[in-house]
């Protein structure tokens, strides 16, 4: 999937400032950050790396600070205040690469997915696209944004928003259904922790799970006023249903252009 691994982000400091318990009395977190020079620097820091315990959740850079904003100086080494949703968009707007807000920090997405993902993908728009064309609802491609509970965002690899869009806004209304293409490393994560934060999203109706070196996806559905229950669809010949959108996928045309051996 194009999408963060929280415990995956690699941060580029080159030693703890601040200790282990961070700065400002907020437990767990601390800054890494290296000067110009690539060397520690707490008085000039170039790019900073801000870490829960030993895990990589966000970091930041002054080469990306063209137009103001958060960066390296405004989020001094005192400051691990949690950024506001309207803080993030803000800043993103002036990145050239992704990020999900994660426990209230930017955290950069992965990059250099398959070819084999990049298919799937965009098998899923395609379809998608065409199926909503005339109803309500749009497709949420990998730009969009869900706010999986208050001040965490994330950026599904395709869904479907049922609400009023707002046109200059960043955030998906009303999801009902998110798409997550399995990457290698990020597919335990993918199945295990983002899907309950998708999960939890008040109007979620289907979560789904695509497997990419197989046909087999993993369909998390919750009708109107029941609990969620899990389906697996394996082999082409099988489809996706996702009843609270009125839309049934093939496996046919979420695999299109992939071959598999026996």
């Amino acid at each position: 999937m194009a999408a963060t691994d929280d415990d995956d982000v690699a941060g580029r400091g080159k030693g703890p400032i601040g200790g282990e318990n961070g700065h400002g009395g907020n437990k767990g977190f601390g800054w890494r950050c290296e000067g110009r020079l690539g060397q520690p620097s707490k008085a000039d820091p170039f790019r900073c790396t801000l870490f829960r315990g030993r895990v990589s959740i966000g970091e930041t850079d002054r080469t990306n600070n063209a137009g103001g904003g958060k960066d390296a100086a405004s989020m001094s080494l005192l400051e691990t205040k949690p950024w506001t949703v309207a803080e993030f968009f803000a800043w993103q707007e002036r990145q050239e690469d992704r990020y999900e807000l994660v426990a209230g920090f930017p955290a950069k997405m992965m990059t250099g997915a398959s070819n084999r993902h990049d298919i799937i993908t965009g098998n899923l728009h395609g379809e998608l696209q065409t199926r909503l064309k005339g109803k309500p609802c749009r497709l949420i491609t990998g730009d969009g944004a869900v706010e999986t509970f208050p001040g965490q965002i994330r950026r599904p690899d395709a869904g479907i928003d049922c609400g009023r869009v707002e046109l200059d806004g960043y955030l998906s209304a009303e999801t009902i259904v998110v798409f997550e293409v399995l990457s290698p490393s990020t597919r335990d994560f993918d199945r295990l922790r983002k899907v309950e934060e998708y999960k939890a999203v008040p109007t979620m109706r289907h979560v789904v799970v695509v497997e990419p070196m197989r046909p087999q996806v993993l369909i998390w559905s919750r009708p109107e006023g029941a609990d969620w229950a899990a389906l697996e669809v394996s082999g082409l010949e099988g489809v996706v249903e996702l009843a609270a959108v009125g839309i049934t996928l093939p496996m046919t045309d979420i695999y299109d252009r992939l071959e598999f051996g026996d």
